[in-house]
Order: C-alpha cells, then structure tokens, then sequence
C-alpha cells in the first residue's frame, strides 16, 4: 500500500472518527482521533524526532464522605471531608425528625474528582 503526506485534517477520512491536526509555525505538531463516544488518542511528534501516543489521564480523585437519603421526602446529598463531620449532620437532621418513616439517611466513603 501506497502512503502520502497529508497537510490538513479534511484530507484524512475515517468514518466516525473526528481529526484534528495541531500545526505550530506551518509544522505538524500531533494528530488528535476523537471517535463517537468521545475516546481520545493523540499521536504527537516530539523532540529529536520520536512519536508520542497520548490518551487522556484519569482524572485525579480524592475521597470524601457523602451523606444521602431523604428527609421528609425531600432528597440529601452531601460531600464532606471527613467522616465526622458527615456523621455530626446526619446526626443533627436525625435528631431534627425523630419519625424513621420520614427519614432514610447514610454515610458512605465515596471517590470524586478533585477540583482543579
């Protein structure tokens, strides 16, 4: 199979797949393949003349405390730093409605994301 040299993201055809080619100072820098469902893989050239394959990273996370339920029908859901802290308010909102039929509370170690 024949290859050739192509200098826009238009010239590249594959159905699907969205392309884009970084180009700093008239050079071709990386090429970016977004498919359907948003999965990324970037190729970018590097220096002294090697390849690097990129996809993106995983998102840093962090734990939290989160504290969900309802309270006379109306929906919690909360994030805390720490288990205590999560404990001293499901303890105060079960303290404030002492019927356990209006009330479905827990805590539970969650992983989020941290915020940039």
């Amino acid at each position: 199979m024949k290859l050739k040299s192509v200098k826009k993201a238009s010239d590249l055809v594959l159905e699907g797949i969205k392309i884009e080619i970084d180009t700093v100072d008239h050079s071709q820098k990386a090429v970016t393949f977004t498919d359907v469902k948003g999965n990324v893989v970037r190729v970018a050239h590097r220096d002294y003349n090697s390849l690097s394959v990129e996809v993106p990273a995983p998102p840093e996370m962090e734990k939290k405390f989160k504290l969900s339920g309802t309270v006379l029908g109306l929906p919690v859901d909360k994030l805390f730093d720490d288990q205590f802290e999560a404990r001293n308010e499901l303890e105060r909102l079960e303290s404030e409605v002492r019927n356990e039929d209006e009330r479905s509370l827990k805590v539970e170690q969650v992983d989020v994301p941290v915020a940039a």
